[in-house]
C-alpha cells in the first residue's frame, strides 16, 4: 500500500514538473513571435504526418476485431484532436492565411475520420415495425366527413412547405458560407484574375488600403503604387508584379518566371520558382517547397512611397530580405534553393506620376 502511495506521488511530481516546463518553453517562444510561427508550422506538420501514417494502415483493420478497430480509430481522433489544440494555442502569432489553411486541413481530417468509423464500423440499419393505424372515430362509424379529409390535406401542405422552407434555409447557409471562406469576396477586397498579356497600373482610389487578391496571371505587368492592407497571390507565371506597402502579411502561391516587387512585415512564398523577389521584410522571409528564387532589397519607388512607409513603421535600415528562412532546409548550412542576386544584375521600377 505505501509502494503504491509513492509510486502515485512520484508520477504527480513529474506530471507537475513536465507541465512547468512546457509552460516556460511557451513563454520564451511568445519572446519571438516568428520563432513561435517556424515552431508551430514545424509540429504542426510533423502531426500531420502522424495522422497520414495512421490513415494508410486502415486495410489492415478491414478484418480485424472490433476491440482493434475501436482502438485504431480512437488513436487517429486523439491525433486530431492534438491538432486542433496546437492551431488554437497558436492563432495568436500565426497569419490569418495559415490559420485557414491549418483549419481546412483539420477539417479534411475530421471527414476522414468519419469515413473510416463508417467504413470500419458501419452502423445497423434501423428499421420502424410498421403499426397499425388506430381507427378513427369517423372510420369506426363507417363514415369520414369532407371536414375531416379537407382538414387533414391542409396540415399536409402546411408539412411540405415546413420542409421546403428549412431546405432553402439550408442551402443559402451554406452559399453563405462558402462566399465567406472565397478570398477576395469581401466588400473590402479587390481581385484580379485570369488574366493574360495585360499591362495595368492601378491608381490610390481603385486599392487604398484595401485587400488585394491576385490569380491566374500569365504575361502580366500590373502595378500597385499605394499603401495596401493584405496582398495574396497565386498562379502568376511570366509576369512582373510591383506593389506598394501591405500593412497586413504577404502570401505567395505557385509563381514560376516571375519578378516581384514586395513590402511587408510578413512574407511567405509557396511552390515559387525560378522567381526574382525585391523585398522589404520587417520579419524573416518565409519560403517552402521552392527552388531557384532570387532575393534583392525592395527597389520600387513611386511618388507617396515614403509617407505610405512610414504609416506601416517600416524602417529600411531593418529590411531582413536576405534573412530567408528555407522550411524544406534544416540544416545549419545555406540553403541552395535561393540565392542573393548580383548587384549588377539588380531591377528597378519607378513610377514618376
Amino acid at each position: 500500500m505505501i509502494d503504491e502511495l509513492q509510486k502515485r506521488s512520484e508520477l504527480r511530481r513529474k506530471a507537475i514538473l513536465t507541465e512547468r516546463q512546457q509552460q516556460k518553453q511557451i513563454q520564451e517562444s511568445n519572446k519571438n513571435p516568428e520563432e513561435n510561427a517556424e515552431l508551430f508550422t514545424k509540429n504542426f506538420n510533423e502531426q500531420i504526418k502522424l495522422i497520414e501514417e495512421a490513415v494508410s494502415k486502415k486495410e489492415t483493420f478491414l478484418n480485424s476485431t472490433l476491440k482493434l478497430k475501436t482502438g485504431y480509430l480512437n488513436n487517429i481522433d486523439s491525433e486530431i484532436k492534438k491538432l486542433i489544440t496546437l492551431l488554437s494555442e497558436s492563432t495568436l502569432f500565426i497569419p490569418r492565411y495559415d490559420q485557414q489553411t491549418s483549419q481546412r486541413k483539420i477539417e479534411s481530417f475530421i471527414e476522414i475520420h468519419q469515413n473510416l468509423r463508417s467504413e470500419l464500423i458501419p452502423k445497423k440499419r434501423f428499421k420502424f415495425k410498421s403499426r397499425k393505424k388506430l381507427p378513427t372515430r369517423s372510420q369506426k362509424n363507417g363514415k369520414q366527413t369532407e371536414f375531416g379529409k379537407e382538414k387533414e390535406k391542409e396540415k399536409e401542405k402546411e408539412k411540405e412547405k415546413e420542409e421546403e422552407k428549412e431546405k432553402k434555409e439550408k442551402t443559402n447557409q451554406t452559399k453563405k458560407n462558402k462566399s465567406t471562406n472565397n478570398d477576395g469576396n469581401n466588400e473590402n477586397s479587390i481581385s484580379f484574375k485570369d488574366l493574360t498579356n495585360e499591362q495595368k497600373l492601378l491608381n490610390r482610389e481603385q486599392c487604398l488600403d484595401r485587400d488585394i487578391f491576385l490569380s491566374n496571371l500569365k504575361n502580366c505587368k500590373l502595378s500597385i503604387p499605394v499603401l495596401l492592407s493584405s496582398l495574396k497571390i497565386d498562379r502568376i507565371y511570366d509576369s512582373v508584379i510591383c506593389v506598394g506597402p501591405v500593412k497586413g502579411s504577404i502570401h505567395l502561391e505557385s509563381c514560376e518566371n516571375c519578378v516581384f516587387f514586395l513590402a511587408s512585415q510578413q512574407i511567405r512564398i509557396h511552390d515559387a520558382n525560378n522567381c526574382k523577389f525585391y523585398l522589404y521584410a520587417s520579419s524573416s522571409p518565409i519560403i517552402e517547397t521552392s527552388s531557384n528564387v532570387g532575393f534583392s532589397p525592395y527597389n520600387f519607388s513611386y511618388p507617396n512611397l515614403k509617407n505610405d512607409l512610414l504609416e506601416c513603421n517600416f524602417d529600411k535600415s531593418s529590411n531582413q530580405w536576405d534573412n530567408v528562412k528555407d522550411f524544406n532546409w534544416l540544416r545549419s548550412s545555406k540553403s541552395p534553393n535561393w540565392y542573393i542576386i548580383d548587384e549588377k544584375k539588380r531591377e528597378s521600377k519607378i513610377i514618376e506620376k
